[in-house]
């Protein structure tokens, strides 16, 4: 591997933007220590997350009866914290997967782009997508007999402001917190919500047939029932069987099937660390994706036929990975702060000697910002935060990064797959079986379109790319064409 790679650290560093909080500049690296037991019970966890571990605690503490997955979920929710207290900027506002809650907020000024709803759907107006989706829920409501109309949508900082206070006249803030949000902390501020038919416990909204369509259909037009019953200490607020938010289909089916509220399932979502395989696969594709490593024997009991092998084996022939020479490589492993500085330094020096620690000489070399814990894990939602990101993945266009400017679903028959991952198997002196390596192929396919969380499906706004019977210039002619029409380039 020849100096010019070195290069590629910048296209890595713009793949993994590392995005936690970083310490002061000239700060001292964490100093490292032993872990008490309870410790590593609670980094064994695959949602903890290292710079919490203080909260965990404290958390435990104060309810030692509770498990400890309860303290980690309860933590990564913020209920250790006081609501509207140290509150944070609402991540990518513009984003119909935004979070706004009492934790986190939506600046002042902000105001989405937004279309008037129009007779006779009611009142008020949305963000363009949400109101074509509520246009279309209520027409297919329509069909079977189902008014549904906007009584309350989109209202500004001040919108909100005013009918809080008007709301404080009335009850005591405590009250009030129940089923107001503060100004700046509402979803009806991100255009993207909607008050439906009603906004009163007093109707008894649930024990009508309007309500039972909406909890039965509202998913199939990207809606989520976003205050549910018995939910109330995760959500912050009372049962609304009203309140309908806008967050795409393929997102909100995700979370119908996850039987999670929309708080619990972002912070899951967003906890997903980057594995090892794939910080492999990204830096393969980054060197064209052209080398042909045959996998050391040492590895043989990874998946045959793995989307990921081509780059597993590339990065361990070139010695990138941690653990080369064990045997020992686990593809689903995270990637830790630490970890990928270790990746990045035997990619920028192959023949160098290791510095004392690669994460210290990554910050010296201003690689990597300082991490608050080094073995704090890479998240896939931190990918995109700081930097312009090419990415791929199973739930990259419909969880991770919903508001990509450009999306493709790139498929291919089964067969086409199978044959492409077989020929490469051939190329590189493994031994391999076609009807093997097709069953694996679908056996995959299954997996990934099942799962209850994030399954593998095409976001709504993605162009379909099918490659089957194409050859490699001709697809990557027809990636391009389409890239250049979505920005018109």
């Amino acid at each position: 591997m020849k100096k010019p790679v070195f290069w590629l650290l910048l296209a890595a560093l713009c793949l993994f933007s590392l995005a936690p909080a970083w310490a002061a500049e000239g700060a001292p690296l964490p100093q490292e220590r032993e872990l008490t037991q309870w410790e590593m019970d609670c980094l064994a966890l695959p949602n903890s997350r290292p710079d919490r571990l203080d909260r965990y605690a404290a958390w435990a503490a104060k309810y030692p009866e509770a498990a400890l997955e309860t303290v980690v979920a309860q933590v990564n929710l913020d209920q250790d914290r006081t609501v509207y207290q140290d509150v944070q900027a609402a991540a990518d506002p513009d984003s119909t997967a935004v979070l706004v809650n009492k934790h986190y907020a939506l600046a002042q000024d902000y105001a989405p782009e937004l279309e008037a709803l129009g007779w006779p759907y009611g009142s008020g107006s949305l963000r363009p997508e949400a109101a074509r989706a509520f246009r279309a829920m209520a027409d297919g409501a329509r069909a079977d007999g189902i008014a549904l109309r906007s009584v309350s949508a989109y209202r500004s900082y001040n919108q909100q402001k005013n009918t809080h206070n008007r709301y404080l006249k009335q009850y005591k803030q405590a009250v009030v917190d129940t089923f107001s949000a503060r100004p700046g902390h509402s979803e009806h501020q991100t255009g993207l919500a909607a008050d439906i038919n009603t906004a009163s416990l007093r109707a008894h909204f649930e024990r009508t047939d309007t309500y039972r369509w909406l909890v039965e259909h509202c998913w199939d037009y990207g809606f989520i029932l976003r205050y549910p019953e018995g939910k109330e200490e995760v959500t912050g607020y009372c049962f609304e069987p009203w309140h309908y938010r806008y967050v795409g289909v393929e997102t909100a089916l995700a979370v119908k099937e996850s039987g999670l509220t929309f708080d619990e399932y972002m912070e899951q979502t967003s906890s997903q660390p980057i594995t090892r395989a794939q910080l492999a696969d990204q830096l393969y594709q980054l060197t064209g994706g052209n080398a042909r490593s045959p996998l050391p024997d040492s590895y043989k009991d990874l998946q045959q036929g793995a989307d990921y092998l081509p780059g597993v084996a590339w990065a361990l022939e070139q010695k990138l990975m941690a653990g080369v020479g064990t045997g020992k490589f686990d593809p689903e492993g995270a990637v830790s702060q630490s970890y990928l500085a270790v990746v990045l330094y035997r990619l920028a020096e192959p023949e160098g000697e290791s510095p004392r620690t690669a994460l210290s000489w990554a910050v010296e070399a201003e690689l990597m910002g300082l991490p608050e814990d080094e073995e704090a894990p890479v998240t896939q939602r931190e990918l995109a935060r700081t930097h312009d990101v090419i990415m791929d993945g199973r739930d990259i266009g419909t969880v991770v990064l919903p508001q990509a400017d450009v999306k493709i679903f790139l498929t291919a028959s089964p067969e086409d797959r199978a044959q492409r991952r077989y020929a490469e198997l051939i190329e590189r002196g493994q031994e391999a079986s076609f009807a093997f390596v097709l069953q694996d192929v679908k056996e995959r396919d299954a997996r990934d379109t099942g799962r209850a969380a994030a399954p593998l499906r095409q976001a709504e706004d993605a162009r379909r790319a099918d490659t089957s019977g194409l050859t490699l210039e001709e697809s990557l002619r027809l990636l391009l064409d389409i890239i250049k029409e979505t920005l018109q380039v």
